[in-house]
């Protein structure tokens, strides 16, 4: 089981961030961060967000878009940026959990 504390996007969790990055993205080639279904033991598998704490949305850095032009045609900002903590939430929060299950 992994608690996460805050809301994890998907693509972290199913290790489905896209690559290439998609256009627009501030950091199109920010190193995919280990999915957290990946690092987990066992046959049954639970991810249980907004855990412990509430630190915002945890989203892949490759995906970080907080400055235009914006990803997927989009013309406004998209809304996880302005509640997380920064880019490198993911990239510092997702390895802990392979040296936690080890």
């Amino acid at each position: 089981m992994a608690l996460v504390p805050g809301e994890i996007y998907p693509e972290l969790v199913l290790g489905k961030v896209p690559d290439p990055a998609p256009e627009g993205v501030d950091f199109p080639g920010a190193a995919v961060e280990p999915h957290l279904l990946g690092q987990l033991k066992g046959k049954h598998k639970l991810v249980l967000g907004l855990a412990q704490d509430e630190i915002g949305y945890i989203l892949p850095k490759r995906l970080w878009d907080a400055k235009a032009p914006w990803s997927y045609g989009r013309k406004d900002a998209p809304y996880g940026e302005i509640n997380s903590l920064r880019p490198e939430t993911a990239p510092l929060l997702l390895p802990l959990y392979g040296k936690l299950t080890r």
